[in-house]
């Protein structure tokens, strides 16, 4: 009896290579993986560039955000104000900061 059944996949066109760029999105998987790709010598990684997103919900917004929006321009719904501090609704925590213009700074240095 066979558990297994044997599948050959055709080798594909496109290969992977270290000058190619390459950015990771998504939750603490893409990160690692992402990190090992950078060591491993790949020449231009970037990891989450709205930081850890973890349902293809977030990551579709940050998509759209960026293609309608590559600059981040302050409107009162971009940040809100909670417990002394500045946040976007739309990146991870790690951009918070005690100021707008610091969260600001943030989001758009990445």
């Amino acid at each position: 009896m066979k558990l297994t059944t044997p599948v050959e996949l055709p080798r594909g066109e496109a290969c992977i290579s270290l000058p190619h760029r390459m950015m990771w999105w998504g939750s603490c998987f893409a990160d690692t993986i992402g990190k090992r790709m950078s060591e491993a010598g790949f020449a231009d990684v970037d990891l989450h560039p709205f930081g850890i997103l973890y349902n293809p919900l977030s990551i579709a917004t940050a998509w759209r955000q960026l293609l309608q929006h590559p600059t981040y321009i302050y409107k009162e719904e971009d940040l809100v104000r909670h417990e002394g501090r500045w946040h976007s609704l739309f990146h991870h925590g790690d951009f918070s900061a005690a100021t707008a213009a610091d969260c600001l700074s943030r989001i758009r240095s990445r």
